[in-house]
C-alpha cells in the first residue's frame, strides 16, 4: 500500500467528499461512506459506496459497490449482478488516457460519470454516455478505440503484443496487417501509442482480452 496514494485519497475526501472516508485492511485502502453526485459543483444526490482500491492501483483496477440497494442490480443499469459492484468502464482502455492517473481523477472521472448517469436514468432519462456491448465484444471496442484500430481481435492483439515489446524496432511487421514493415508503414501511430501506453499496461490489456 502506498502511503503517498493514502495521502492524495485523504486530500481529496478533505477537498470534495467530505463525508467519505479510507481506511487500510491487509494492504488495501477502502474508501466508503456517501458519495455526492454534482452538478456545477451544487450537490444532486448522494450514494452509500464501497470502494476498494487494491494493492497495485492504478494498473490494478478497483471496485465499486453501492450499498444501499438504490440502483437496480442489473446489466442495463451497469451493475453486476453477480456480485453487485459497479461496471464503471473498461478499466485498461481508461488508463490509455492518462500515464500517470491519479485518485481525483479516476473519482473524477469514472464514479462521477457512472452515478451521474444514474441519477439521471432514475428521473426518466436515457444515459448520458456511450454505452458498450457487455463481455468481450465492449472490451473489445473500448480497446479499438484507444488504439484507434478495427475492432477486429486479431489487429488489436497485434498492436498490443508489439505494444508489450520493450524496444519496438522498425522492422518489425506492421500490426495492420499490411505486410510491410513497421519503419515503411503506421511507424508514427504507434511510436505515439508507445507514448501513451507502456509495456506493462499493453500486456495487461492482452491479458484481459485472453480472459
Amino acid at each position: 500500500m502506498s502511503e503517498q496514494l493514502l495521502t492524495d485519497i485523504n486530500n481529496y475526501i478533505d477537498v470534495h467528499q467530505r463525508e467519505l472516508a479510507a481506511t487500510v485492511y491487509n494492504g488495501a485502502i477502502t474508501v466508503s461512506g456517501k458519495f455526492w453526485v454534482k452538478v456545477q459543483c451544487d450537490p444532486l444526490e448522494a450514494y452509500d459506496v464501497h470502494i476498494v482500491l487494491p494493492d497495485g492501483f492504478p494498473l490494478k483496477e478497483p471496485i465499486v459497490f453501492e450499498t444501499a440497494g438504490k440502483i437496480p442490480r442489473t446489466q442495463e443499469r451497469h451493475m453486476n449482478d453477480a456480485d453487485g459492484h459497479c461496471c464503471l468502464t473498461v478499466w485498461e482502455a481508461w488508463l490509455c488516457s492518462y500515464r500517470h492517473p491519479t485518485f481525483e481523477q479516476f473519482m473524477n472521472g469514472p464514479v462521477a460519470d457512472f452515478f451521474l448517469g444514474q441519477s439521471i436514468v432514475a428521473r426518466g432519462g436515457d444515459w448520458p454516455f456511450a454505452e458498450l456491448a457487455h463481455g468481450k465484444p465492449g472490451i473489445l471496442d473500448a480497446f479499438a478505440t484507444a488504439l484507434a484500430t478495427g475492432a477486429d481481435h486479431v489487429e488489436i492483439v497485434k498492436h498490443l503484443r508489439l505494444l508489450a515489446m520493450k524496444k519496438i524496432k522498425g522492422h518489425h511487421s506492421c500490426p495492420c496487417g499490411s505486410g510491410v514493415a513497421l519503419r515503411n508503414c503506421h511507424a508514427e501511430k504507434m511510436r505515439k501509442l508507445s507514448d501513451a501506453i507502456d509495456p506493462t499496461l499493453a500486456a495487461a490489456m492482452l491479458t484481459r482480452i485472453r480472459s
